[in-house]
C-alpha cells in the first residue's frame, strides 16, 4: 500500500515526556538556543529586556529547526515504521 507522507505528524513533546524523539528535540534545542532564547521562546518573553527586537529571530530560528528536525527526524521515523 502507498505511504502517505502528506499526514501531519504531531508528536507532544511537553514536559515530563521520556519518547526518545522528545529527548533528541529537547537535546536539540539545547544545542541550538541560548538560555534566554529558550526562555523568550517558552516562558514569559516580555521579562526580557529587548525582547520586541530579538523575539522575532529567535522564533524564526526555533520554526526552521523544528521543520528540520520533523523532516530529519520525525517523518523517517513515522515512514520506516509503515
Amino acid at each position: 500500500a502507498p505511504v502517505n507522507v502528506n499526514a501531519p505528524l504531531k508528536v507532544d513533546c511537553m514536559p515530563p515526556n521520556s519518547q526518545a524523539v522528545c529527548a533528541a528535540w529537547h537535546e536539540t534545542i539545547r544545542r541550538n538556543f541560548s538560555q534566554r532564547e529558550i526562555g523568550m521562546l517558552f516562558g514569559a518573553r516580555t521579562s526580557y529586556p529587548g525582547y520586541q527586537a530579538s523575539y522575532p529571530q529567535v522564533k524564526a530560528r526555533y520554526d526552521a529547526l523544528q521543520s528540520e528536525f520533523a523532516g530529519n527526524v520525525i517523518l523517517p521515523a513515522a515512514i520506516a515504521a509503515k
